[in-house]
């Protein structure tokens, strides 16, 4: 993947999408490094959003001006002094601000923006082998900066009354909302986090939205309350360890996946 932060989904993709609906408008409303995109097939429609600045900037670039930005990236040293330059003196273009991303993401401890990380990884020929797959599957999608909410209300496959159109309908049938927020609860590095009253607010629109959809969380006591709750199905994913923590990784869904998952259909995407 291009960029890495905390929470990203490369190593679960194949886990989680096996569990997807047959869709072929797909949407992502909290897209960040955008792990599991980039690791399942890509379908007919792609809609993606992310309400950070940074991110929709460093993939707007991926669709504008990609040979740029590659060559920019290759140029740049990826040292301590530059780190340090960009933190005093902020970037004031939009190349600049995708690379300052790019090298406080990808190469700091944590992501935090502070401490170089020493990793036995060629940062640059990590960026390069996922480059032309990262703008391949960026080249069609459509890519919004907007919080969650006002991204889906622009959408115009949303569920409707019994008066909608044909097509409407159709539209709302083949589409499918793919939701990775930010974990309830945790720490990250995001520069916006969810609480229980967030988590509810984004549960409560997705049912009045109407597609299917399917969230990715962290398995504590509040989150199944609420999906017992709103009469959602519930899946363990796998367990995720670190240093200093053990949880499972679960998905949360508005559909039965036993009979409309990934693993039980042939052709999907």
């Amino acid at each position: 993947m291009i960029l890495r932060r905390l929470g990203r989904k490369t190593k679960l993709a194949p886990l989680i999408i096996q569990h997807f609906p047959k869709h072929e408008i797909y949407i992502e409303p909290f897209f960040g490094a955008g792990g599991l995109f980039f690791n399942k097939p890509l379908a007919k429609y792609n809609f993606l959003n992310d309400n950070d600045c940074d991110v929709f900037n460093l993939y707007r670039l991926f669709q504008e001006q990609p040979e740029e930005l590659q060559r920019q990236y290759n140029l740049m040293p990826l040292d301590a002094n530059l780190l340090a330059y960009w933190r005093k003196n902020p970037p004031e273009t939009d190349m600049q601000r995708a690379l300052f991303f790019l090298l406080h993401s990808n190469t700091t401890f944590m992501g935090n923006g502070e401490t170089l990380q020493l990793t036995a990884d060629n940062d640059k020929a990590m960026f390069n082998s996922y480059f032309e797959k990262t703008f391949t599957w960026l080249k069609e999608c459509k890519i919004s900066n907007k919080d969650y909410k006002d991204f889906l209300k622009s959408m115009s496959c949303r569920a409707t009354d019994s008066s909608t159109k044909n097509r409407e309908v159709r539209e709302k049938a083949r589409a499918f909302i793919y939701a990775d927020p930010p974990y309830l609860n945790t720490t990250n590095n995001y520069k916006n986090g969810f609480s229980e009253a967030d988590t509810h607010e984004m549960f409560e629109f997705l049912i009045d939205y109407g597609l299917h959809f399917a969230v990715s969380e962290f398995k504590n006591p509040i989150v199944l309350d609420m999906a017992k709750e709103y009469g959602l199905h519930v899946i363990d994913i796998c367990e995720r360890r670190t240093l200093s923590s053990r949880n499972t990784e679960i998905l949360i869904m508005n559909y039965d996946y036993k009979t409309e998952s990934y693993h039980n259909k042939q052709k999907l995407f």
